[in-house]
């Protein structure tokens, strides 16, 4: 009797020509494939604006190889007076990344967050958790939130943390 080797082969969806036939090149072949952005920005300058504004968060994400991602964005939101509220939302772009206080552009992704509190300045955790198809593979993009107090006061994010994975 003959006995044959056989080697492991492994398919990856983000790249199906590629085949690697050694189980050992599997770990060089996964890390090699991930595109992953943790970012823990700086709290942004908050908004009396009742129309959203942009919180100008700077994170810059390039797509390497399928121009899916995901994006997460958590953190918690205040108004200064009691009663008054937040909307944020999440939004995404090319080009010039949006300043604070510029006017709302973008892109707007995943689902509105609102809230308020019959207490002042109380916050009020939020995460806003969408996937973006069809970005153009090379091309920087920009994750950003746009805020807007609801009726008055001055609506603010803070302690954010953003996670974008290209998939």
């Amino acid at each position: 009797m003959s006995s044959k080797t056989q080697s492991t082969r492994y398919k990856f969806l983000n790249d199906p020509n590629a085949l690697f036939t050694e189980t050992s090149d599997l770990p060089s072949a996964i890390a090699a494939s991930r595109n992953i952005l943790g970012a823990t920005p700086a709290n942004p300058a908050g908004t009396t604006s009742t129309i959203p504004v942009m919180m100008g968060l700077s994170i810059s994400f390039t797509p390497l190889y399928s121009g899916r991602v995901k994006i997460i964005i958590s953190g918690e939101a205040s108004n200064n007076t009691a009663v008054d509220g937040f909307i944020v939302n999440a939004a995404y772009g090319t080009g010039a990344a949006p300043a604070n206080g510029n006017a709302a552009t973008g892109t707007t992704i995943g689902n509105s967050v609102s809230g308020a509190s019959a207490v002042a300045n109380a916050l009020l955790p939020f995460s806003i958790v969408a996937v973006v198809t069809g970005l153009t593979v090379g091309t920087a993009i920009w994750v950003d939130l746009q805020l807007a107090a609801v009726t008055g006061g001055t609506a603010s994010v803070s302690n954010l943390s953003v996670i974008v994975e290209e998939f």
